[in-house]
């Protein structure tokens, strides 16, 4: 069984951009159903699916994967295979990879 965890950067980023309304309820439902596919199925059937352009990252965030929410948002994130978890770096509205 895998888990998703939101580190607390992501939590803080995702409800300012809620309160902001940059991440509106509908992207919000979309992210919850992302996370109940990895948690019940584990990364790779998100990966494989094609429904959520998930793909590898590169550069300064070399080892994280993306997965698009919107048509701009994404979900960044990394697999920790050793604890079977799924690690949420940033849930971005603007399809912005930069560190904050």
């Amino acid at each position: 069984m895998w888990e998703v965890k939101l580190t607390e950067k992501a939590e803080e980023e995702l409800r300012v951009n809620i309160r902001s309304r940059k991440i509106n309820w509908e992207d919000l439902k979309i992210i919850k159903a992302w996370i109940t596919q990895i948690e019940g199925y584990g990364p790779k059937y998100v990966q494989d699916e094609g429904k959520w352009d998930d793909h590898t990252l590169y550069g300064i965030w070399e080892g994280f994967r993306s997965s698009c929410f919107s048509r701009s948002g994404r979900i960044i994130y990394r697999i920790i295979e050793e604890k079977i978890i799924v690690e949420v770096v940033r849930i971005t509205p603007d399809h912005n990879y930069r560190s904050n």
